[in-house]
């Protein structure tokens, strides 16, 4: 490694974010105490920032089957939105419901302990977002009593984020160009949080193809094992994508069996970026 000379003259360019932009908003007890604090908290230090607290509100009437689901595998989960929305109240703009992935281009990896240097895996993503949008970023750490840990970058009122649990499971997402979006399955937001209280890759992808996933979009999941491999969904379906020789990595075009056929990247050169 060669050290620049420190008489050579040399720009520096400015930080677009500064460091300490990013807030923390840390949380601790039963799931719903975690809940309402989360709220007051987004309240207190984002005033007037709805965008995810008013459609959180839905998790009040979740189908019958959707809930059943939480009931069975992550009851916390429902515990979390009980004490959020109580604290939030119900929907107070017009606005339409947030999007869970934005059309903007990031790239998601995950590698295998089988080929890094300490053996350990690893997983991420970048999140290349405008700056208008980087300075409305949290970390949200939720401690929560009797069940796993959250620890995710989001927006505030997302509970989902990208980011890992406890339970060695983490998830990371892609905007994916498609002409088309599923109209039925669960949301990437109840599908992504039932995937991060399981224990592998192979239970998020199970249940991916079992319920179908609505919306469009990529997400790159890993496991404790060590294991990643990427979902993709929009009108095709939902394609696997399963990592080559321990590493996983995904940008933002579709390229499995059934979503590769409704893929719309509006630039070409864009499009070659994301294959590369």
């Amino acid at each position: 490694m060669v050290l620049p000379d420190p008489n050579d003259n040399v720009t520096v360019v400015p930080r677009a974010i500064p460091e300490g932009t990013v807030l923390l908003i840390a949380v601790e007890g039963t799931a719903y105490e975690c809940g309402r604090q989360y709220a007051k908290l987004v309240m207190e230090k984002c005033p007037g920032y709805r965008r995810y607290l008013d459609p959180a509100y839905g998790w009040r009437t979740l189908p019958a089957g959707v809930k059943k689901l939480f009931e069975t595998r992550a009851p916390h989960i429902l515990d979390i939105y009980q004490g959020l929305t109580d604290i939030a109240g119900p929907p107070q703009t017009k606005q339409k419901p947030a999007s869970t992935l934005e059309k903007s281009g990031c790239t998601s990896f995950g590698v295998s302990g089988g080929v890094t240097l300490d053996g350990q895996p690893i997983s991420g993503q970048t999140k290349d977002t405008g700056v208008q949008s980087a300075l409305q970023y949290i970390v949200l750490r939720m401690r929560i009593n009797n069940a796993p840990t959250i620890l995710t970058l989001c927006y505030p009122g997302e509970v989902v984020g990208y980011g890992m649990w406890s339970t060695g499971m983490s998830i990371f997402r892609n905007s994916l160009f498609s002409r088309a979006e599923s109209e039925k399955g669960l949301t990437m937001e109840q599908w992504g949080l039932l995937t991060l209280a399981g224990a592998s890759v192979h239970e998020g992808v199970e249940l991916a193809q079992r319920f179908g996933l609505a919306g469009s979009g990529n997400c790159l999941i890993s496991d404790p094992q060590g294991e990643s491999l990427s979902v993709e969904f929009n009108a095709g379906g939902v394609s696997v994508i399963p990592a080559k020789n321990g590493i996983a990595t995904h940008a933002n075009h579709p390229e499995g069996e059934h979503t590769a056929l409704f893929e719309n990247y509006p630039d070409e050169v864009a499009k070659e970026n994301s294959i590369q």
